[in-house]
Order: C-alpha cells, then structure tokens, then sequence
C-alpha cells in the first residue's frame, strides 16, 4: 500500500512539473531573434558582458518555472531596449 501511494505521489509530481514546463513555454511571446529558455536570460550575453563566464553559469541549475526568452546565438541583450541585437549593434559605453 505505502509503494502504491509513493508511486501515485511521485507520477503525479512528475506530470505536474512537464505540464507546468509545457505551459510556461507555450506562454512565451518572444521578440525577434530570440527564444524560450528554461534558463531565461540567465547568464545571456549582453551588450555590456558579450562573454559570460561558462564555468560560473554551468554550475548554477536552471529551473523551467523561470524560464524566458533568452536571445538566438551570434545576439546580444541590449540592457537599454532588452531587444536582442548583434554585438556590433550595442549602443557605445
């Protein structure tokens, strides 16, 4: 009985967290040249920080519910316009 219910709990959970991820994702507009991430814009390139530190970034786990659109590879996050544009596009320093 105890083996049933722990079944019954964790398949549950399971099909809670994929549709949330599903829904998170379908509800995600994102502006041109970008795309819906589970990470967001988590360590995202940016016009002020082109290159992000990758072994910081691997280390820090992304979580689906905070998710967001984050800009295509070869883009850049404008922190001005939050568009995602080509690194020589940034507006200068």
């Amino acid at each position: 009985m105890f083996r049933s219910t722990v079944l019954c709990i964790l398949f549950v959970t399971v099909v809670f967290v994929l549709e949330r991820e599903t829904m998170a994702q379908g509800s995600y507009k994102c502006s041109e040249n970008s795309t819906f991430n589970p990470c967001g814009t988590l360590c995202e390139p940016s016009c002020g920080n082109p290159y992000p530190d990758t072994v910081l970034c691997s280390l820090i786990p992304c979580v689906p519910a905070f998710g967001g659109c984050r800009c295509n590879d070869g883009y850049v996050r404008d922190s001005n316009t939050t568009q995602c544009i080509t690194f020589n596009q940034c507006p200068p320093p």
